[in-house]
Parts: structure tokens; C-alpha cells; sequence
């Protein structure tokens, strides 16, 4: 299954630009909660992080380099991918 999501940048008060991001859902494991529902982002991904991929169940959200990125980008892609 593939979703197109709208992601803003700036801040939820004052949107300086917007962007979309197309999504498919595979049949991955999260590295955090262990469950299967992790969407990888079709397109390349950002040129220094590389693609991205999210867990629909706990939203962590992991590049090359893994961890948690805990901004407002993530928690809109969060929202969009679960609904």
C-alpha cells in the first residue's frame, strides 16, 4: 500500500513551505517496539540522512543514522501514516 503524505516545515504557527512524501508500507519490524508496520519512503531521502522509515505503531521515525527524531516533521508523518 502506498500513501502520499503533506509535511510543513517551520513552525505549526507560521509555515514557511510545504512538501510531499510518498510512503509504502512494508512488511518490516520496528527495531523499537518489534512490530510489524514500518513505511519506507519511496523517494531517496534527504542527501546527508538518506531514506526515511517509520514505525505506524510507536512513531519512531529512523534514517541511516537511527534514533529518534522527535520534531514536528516526525509527528506530522506520524499522524498522516496511521490514519
Amino acid at each position: 500500500m502506498k500513501k502520499t503524505i503533506k509535511i510543513l516545515y517551520g513552525t505549526p504557527e507560521k509555515v514557511s513551505h510545504s512538501s510531499e512524501e510518498e510512503y509504502e508500507k512494508t512488511e518490516f519490524y520496528c527495531f523499537r517496539c518489534g512490530k510489524k508496520g514500518v513505511w519506507e519512503g519511496v523517494c531517496p531521502g534527504d542527501y546527508y540522512l538518506g531514506q526515511t522509515w517509520m514505525c505506524e505503531y510507536c512513531g519512531e521515525d529512523f534514517t541511516m543514522q537511527p534514533g529518534s527524531h522527535n520534531n514536528w516533521q516526525s509527528q506530522q508523518r506520524k499522524e498522516q501514516l496511521s490514519s
